[in-house]
């Protein structure tokens, strides 16, 4: 006869780390790291978005948060650089404001859009990804800071 646990409830491990930090400060660190200020431009990723089941982007904004950010990813074929990034996808806008904000986006979706976008064939490693600031009326206002997570569950 199993065991069975009641009242539990399913938690969803998310690291942060300077490596998933998109808009917002990034401490000094080991080997190296200096503390940096990310404005959003495009960062190349150690992983593939599409090769996880779900990433959540997680936005925080203080109390005068406003304005928004476009997060795009695109494709970027293993060894190649930040600057062979094929066309870049939308995958979700972020309206800053007060307090925390939490978007799941599955890695298969990642992906589809990508290859829509980038009229791509065969294999996709999606490992460029960047935060477009809005403008005018839209532009970011207050400290804001957006990561994009592999959620582990």
């Amino acid at each position: 006869m199993g065991q069975r646990a009641t009242g539990l409830a399913t938690r969803l491990a998310m690291p942060f780390d300077a490596l998933t930090v998109l808009v917002g400060s990034v401490l000094r660190g080991t080997r190296g790291r200096v503390a940096e200020t990310r404005t959003g431009a495009a960062q190349l990723l150690n992983t593939s978005l599409n090769h996880a089941d779900v990433y959540r982007i997680v936005a925080s904004g203080s109390s005068s948060s406003a304005g928004t950010y476009t997060i795009q990813a695109a494709h970027v074929p293993e060894g190649g650089a930040l600057a062979s990034a094929s066309t870049y996808a939308t995958i979700a806008v972020i309206t800053c404001a007060p307090g925390i904000q939490r978007i799941a986006i599955q890695g298969d979706t990642v992906e589809r859009l990508v290859r829509t976008a980038g009229s791509l064939t065969g294999d996709v490693s999606v490992r460029a990804v960047r935060a477009v600031a809005g403008t005018d009326a839209n532009a970011p206002a207050g400290t804001n800071t957006i990561r994009i997570v592999p959620i582990h569950g």
